[in-house]
């Protein structure tokens, strides 16, 4: 998963956190937007002066103007402005939400990728029995965890991927792992590499394809 990570310097905290930080799913980052402008279009007549797009912005300033304005001619306009949303893309949605939101105090924003801990331990293929030296039949697995791996707490394996390396004596398997991890649905998002310098684990991160 994605998160979207916003931090004030000064002012308001975040009313849902209690904090200068507000941090959220990316997926939600349009819906925020949304019902941001309409809260909004509550709390002030200058609202409208947030939109990005010109032509929107005309309208609603004729619709503010007209005394005659009914609730269904802002529900047209309100299906506008949500069809307009999905031709944006995140960074423009991002710089919307901030300029709805207090934008001098708000110091930046940041995406974070939630990567899951993954490991091979090189020297048991198959759990079974040492193997000394390895064949090139031998299979090994990638077992995948929600969290960084600790082996002194409980992980729970969301995936366990049979992976067979073209080349054991290889000193580098990226390429294979990278395949292995693409043929089940995910992408390899860090460096390879070992836990510690006498470890027989090649230890990585990847994330949902």
């Amino acid at each position: 998963m994605i998160t979207i990570r916003i931090e004030k310097t000064r002012g308001h905290k975040w009313n849902e956190t209690g904090t200068f930080a507000l941090e959220f799913p990316k997926s939600e980052l349009r819906k925020r937007v949304y019902d941001r402008q309409l809260d909004k279009d509550g709390e002030t007549e200058d609202a409208w002066l947030c939109i990005p797009s010109e032509r929107l912005r005309a309208k609603y300033e004729r619709l503010v103007a007209d005394e005659e304005s009914t609730q269904s001619d802002y529900d047209k306009l309100y299906e506008e402005l949500s069809a307009y949303l999905d031709t944006l893309t995140a960074e423009q949605l991002m710089d919307w939400f901030i300029d709805l939101n207090d934008p001098e105090t708000i110091s930046g924003w940041t995406e974070r990728i939630e990567a899951h801990n993954a490991y091979i331990d090189v020297m048991e293929p198959n759990n079974a029995v040492l193997r000394n030296p390895l064949d090139v039949d031998s299979t090994f697995h990638i077992r995948i965890y929600d969290y960084f791996i600790d082996f002194h707490e409980d992980r729970e394996i969301v995936d366990d991927l049979e992976f067979t390396p073209s080349d054991v004596e290889a000193d580098d398997w990226t390429e294979d792992i990278k395949r292995c991890l693409e043929e089940n649905g995910w992408r390899l998002d860090s460096k390879i590499g070992t836990d510690s310098d006498d470890s027989d684990l090649l230890v990585f991160d990847c994330v949902k394809a």
